[in-house]
């Protein structure tokens, strides 16, 4: 079944471009893709995708996927193998869209003056380009202000596994967080 299975999505599958976790180029592919049926979350399921992969990929988790047919970039958030008697016929994915890139910036001291102890500390770019999908999440708050309406609520951020902590700041499409 896994020939079978192969065969049909190489025949049918779309070419996709595959980079690696760092966005290295890896090769082509052939993938299926197709929206999702269900999602409690309905920025999710806009932006989701699934995908159904032949057994012998060159995809691997934390990979990331260009659709040469619509132009759209995706990174896997979730993948299983789906098998028939033991045998792996097909991966399924969860693939989510990027609609933006993210760096991301952390604190270090850069001098430390021993007579004072006053430190100086800059903010040192740790990594950028990072494929993220973002969405506004609760911006019912607001009020007004002598200046104008003032929205008041937070972004959501979906990326791959990242080392990103507490404290750092994160520039998305010319904001600071």
């Amino acid at each position: 079944i896994g020939k079978i299975v192969y065969t049909k999505i190489k025949e049918w599958g779309i070419k996709a471009n595959v980079y690696d976790e760092n966005g290295i180029y890896i090769g082509d592919d052939k993938v299926i893709l197709s929206p999702l049926q269900r999602s409690a979350d309905e920025n999710i399921s806009s932006a989701g995708r699934r995908a159904y992969l032949h057994n012998r990929t060159i995809i691997k988790p934390g990979f990331m996927i260009h659709n040469t047919v619509d132009n759209e970039d995706y990174f896997m958030e979730a993948y299983r193998s789906v098998g028939v008697k033991k045998e792996n016929v097909t991966w399924s994915l969860f693939l989510v869209r990027v609609n933006a890139r993210m760096t991301v910036f952390r604190k270090s001291m850069s001098s430390f003056d021993e007579d004072t102890g006053d430190a100086t500390f800059i903010w040192e770019q740790i990594m950028n380009n990072i494929p993220i999908y973002t969405f506004k999440k609760d911006w019912t708050m607001e009020e007004m202000t002598r200046y104008g309406k003032n929205q008041k609520g937070y972004e959501t951020v979906i990326c791959q596994v990242r080392d990103i902590r507490k404290e750092d700041r994160v520039v998305i499409v010319d904001k600071t967080y």
